[in-house]
């Protein structure tokens, strides 16, 4: 029987990574080091993934060796004050998407308001109508 199967690590820099500027364990120079994301895949036949797993880390400038993110106390802190800043971000978009919310819903009331009254209106008015031929 023949099994195929494959082991990939990619390490992709994220958008808008934390930068610090580190000295490398490897290459023993001091290097800006960048936020990446490492995907480790264990594949049966190349199509059916057995193991799939995402870790945060970073990544050197000089030599591309990568360390865990959640060894270095500077980007946690960091990750801290992203997550923040994120959170505070989708708060306001959740206010503001409920502002807008509330003002839909007002418009639509007034609307349901003033088709109510032109209604009443026009019962008023055929009432009216009816009276004055009776009237006469």
């Amino acid at each position: 029987m023949f099994v195929f199967w494959n082991q990939a690590k990619n390490v992709k820099r994220k958008d808008n990574p934390i930068k610090l500027m580190r000295q490398c364990g490897q290459c023993n120079k001091s290097a800006m080091f960048f936020e990446c994301e490492k995907t480790d895949e264990f594949k049966l036949y190349g199509a059916i993934a057995l193991k799939f797993d995402r870790t945060t880390v970073m990544q050197c400038g000089e030599c591309l060796a990568v360390y865990k993110a959640e060894d270095d106390p500077d980007v946690q802190k960091h990750m801290e004050h992203r997550k923040q800043a994120e959170d505070a971000a989708q708060a306001k978009e959740s206010e503001r998407a409920e502002a807008e919310r509330r003002r839909e819903e007002a418009k639509r009331q007034e609307e349901i308001r003033k088709k109510e009254a032109k209604k009443q209106k026009e019962i008023d008015d055929e009432l009216a109508d009816l009276k004055r031929e009776l009237g006469q």
